[in-house]
């Protein structure tokens, strides 16, 4: 204990006498970081994909427009024949058999540029672009998901340094008391039994104290450990700024009003729509598809170049196709199953939502008390530290005190680290942009 003391004093001493302080970080800082990283930014390059798919499909009306060039030297007789009629130049001669059969070589270029304008497509391409739509919106759903769960994650952790960092200061204060009396009074004869008791409770009560420190220790470093891991790096030596966790709550995590549905179920609800969708882009394989084309072409060859042109109109329609049957039932199953996944999903947030408010109540009375009891117990106290000194009662009885502010220490901070995981479950539920002075959604540039 004495080394460990006079390692932290020459630490301060080196630290002060370098000039050198460690950086205060408040959570808009670490937040700022965190949104720009790992699964925020993936979520959010997903959301642009799905944009510029949807973009993609929003252009089906839009007819094709193609360019086609070849060239070829053959001597089979068929195409030899046909390219001199590609030339506008087949003569008398070119009919004679042995001029059929043996062309000789051939060679011609042909260039086309032509146009198809689709008319009707048994709305496939219709329906595909809705499932591109409603997948977009999916996605936008998700990225706002995944950013209040980091952003709740963040804020946890950083809520969680503030209670370690209360824990420890009355931890601290508690051992102080102890070892004021265990350095001060003779108490360790083992012939006043009273007193012998009394140190060895205060001796256990000392080791518990010490055994919760290192506890609040390791969980503050683990603390910090993650936030260094969610932010990409920090200062070294940060340390968080001074704040209460029910300010930074408050602040950040805001209040829950009503029975909401959260990002996560806008989700998976968009998807049913994107599943409905799908079984319109199922049925369209058995309509018929009708368009226009336009198509003219370029010849140049061995005699002569020539040119031609086809306007026309097409329908096509698939009579039987073996693989096409059951598409659509499989479809409507699909959506039928995403439905009832999306309604369940949404029955046991509202269950969840009530649970964790009326958690959320009871917590923030129990807190009330637990004020209430410290305080009362500060000044229990401080009374039977008085009396402990003027011999009215004994270390044993001390020491039980004692304990007792041990417990509620320890109870505060269950109770704190208990509610802060209730108030972000309550966050997660809710929906809308976050509130920490940064975007909700890190930028990612696109690229040309």
């Amino acid at each position: 204990m004495i080394r460990a003391v006079l390692f932290a004093v020459v630490g301060s001493a080196l630290q002060a006498g370098s000039g050198l302080a460690a950086e205060e970080i408040s959570f808009q800082d670490i937040w700022s970081r965190v949104h720009t990283e790992g699964r925020t930014r993936a979520a959010s390059l997903d959301l642009r994909a799905s944009t510029v798919a949807r973009e993609r499909a929003d252009r089906h009306i839009y007819p094709r427009v193609y360019l086609d060039a070849r060239g070829f030297n053959s001597n089979d007789p068929t195409q030899s024949f046909m390219a001199k009629l590609a030339q506008r130049s087949a003569q008398l001669s070119d009919f004679l058999p042995a001029r059929l059969n043996s062309p000789g070589s051939t060679t011609l270029g042909k260039a086309s540029i032509g146009v198809d304008l689709p008319l009707y497509e048994g709305g496939a391409k219709a329906a595909m672009a809705r499932v591109q739509e409603n997948l977009e919106a999916s996605r936008k759903e998700e990225l706002a998901f995944t950013v209040r769960e980091e952003f709740a994650a963040a804020l946890s952790m950083y809520a969680a340094l503030l209670i370690l960092e209360d824990t420890e200061s009355r931890l601290t204060n508690l051992d102080a008391q102890m070892n004021e009396i265990l350095g001060r009074y003779q108490i360790g004869n083992a012939g006043n039994p009273v007193g012998y008791s009394g140190l060895l409770g205060m001796r256990a009560l000392k080791n518990r104290v010490s055994s919760m420190k290192l506890m609040t220790s390791s969980r503050k470093e683990a603390a910090r450990n993650t936030l260094e891991a969610m932010s990409n790096g920090l200062p070294a030596g940060w340390k968080h700024n001074r704040s209460t966790v029910a300010s930074l709550l408050g602040q950040h995590f805001g209040a829950l009003e009503g029975i909401p549905v959260s990002h996560r179920t806008r989700a998976l609800e968009a998807a049913v729509r994107m599943k409905e969708n799908m079984v319109d882009v199922e049925t369209s394989r058995f309509l018929p598809r009708a368009g226009v084309f336009s198509e003219a072409s370029g010849f140049s060859g061995q005699r002569k170049s020539a040119s031609s042109y086809n306007v026309g109109v097409y329908v096509t329609m698939n009579l039987f196709s073996a693989q096409d049957i059951g598409a659509r039932s499989q479809a409507t199953l699909e959506s039928e199953a995403m439905a009832a996944r999306a309604r369940d999903m949404r029955l046991r947030e509202e269950a969840e939502a009530r649970t964790l408010q009326s958690s959320m109540q009871s917590l923030e009375k129990s807190m009330a008390l637990l004020e209430e009891s410290e305080g009362l117990l500060g000044e229990q106290t401080r009374s039977a530290r008085e009396l402990y000194r003027t011999g009215a009662i004994n270390l044993m009885q001390y020491v039980e005190v004692l304990s007792r502010r041990a417990d509620i220490i320890e109870q505060r901070m269950n109770l704190s680290s208990e509610y802060t995981r209730t108030r972000a479950g309550l966050f997660l539920l809710a929906e809308g942009p976050v509130d920490a002075g940064s975007p909700q959604a890190p930028v990612v540039e696109e690229k040309k």
